[in-house]
């Protein structure tokens, strides 16, 4: 359920910043972004 949540979040936010930034910072940003919420998970 809660990674259901994360793949959500990390979806709307590749969709929102595609619009407006090129493709290579928006995977950057999305590897960013999975890195992190795998961290948090981990830590948890």
């Amino acid at each position: 359920m809660v990674l259901l949540f994360i793949l959500l979040g990390i979806l709307q936010g590749y969709a929102h910043s595609s619009a407006k930034t090129p493709r290579s910072e928006v995977l950057k940003n999305m590897n960013n972004r999975i890195r992190t919420t795998c961290n948090v998970l981990f830590q948890e």
